[in-house]
């Protein structure tokens, strides 16, 4: 298997009181059935890549306020093949 998964972030809105207990980002992804590696700060999320799609809701109040919040998201195929990092930065208020 020489092709290689993709994945990407379609939403991650901005972090505040609202939603900082259960914060949602979600996005695309190539390889159903395969775990999505998700980081938004330092809180990890492992969603399953459905339909092409993947999503995971997570507490995100340890996550420093104020400032600028790293998003990834991670997926490899069955082969090992690792798709181009997804990233976003979204701000914590």
């Amino acid at each position: 298997d020489t092709v290689v998964p993709t994945v990407a972030i379609s939403s991650s809105p901005t972090i505040n009181n609202a939603n900082v207990t259960s914060y949602t980002v979600s996005g695309s992804c190539s390889e159903n059935g395969r775990t999505v590696s998700v980081l938004v700060g330092s809180v990890s999320g492992t969603p399953t890549c459905t339909a092409g799609a993947w999503t995971t809701t997570l507490n995100v109040s340890a996550v420093s306020d104020g400032g600028s919040v790293s998003v990834t998201a991670n997926h490899t195929d069955l082969a090992g093949n690792a798709a181009t990092q997804a990233s976003a930065t979204v701000v914590k208020d």
